[in-house]
């Protein structure tokens, strides 16, 4: 998943993904980059990264988990 999509569907992640570091988040090159690319970039773990993102974004409707998108309705719920 790009930086793009990930602050379309979740704009409050901007800045989460600020705070770590990712300073360039409306640069052309930068929000075609994958979250894995850009968390490797900057050290860090991506895991806690999807974590944080979740957890101060949860108010926003989908979820990803390890760059892939799912929501309720992707796992089978309405």
């Amino acid at each position: 998943m790009t930086i793009r999509e990930i602050l379309e569907r979740r704009p409050k992640s901007a800045e989460i993904l600020y705070d770590h570091g990712m300073h360039c988040l409306g640069c052309p090159t930068a929000v075609q980059e994958t979250l894995r690319a850009a968390a490797e970039a900057h050290g860090l773990d991506l895991d806690s990264l999807l974590k944080e993102i979740q957890e101060k974004t949860s108010d926003e409707s989908q979820t990803y988990e390890r760059g892939v998108k799912t929501s309720e309705e992707d796992k089978g719920g309405e």
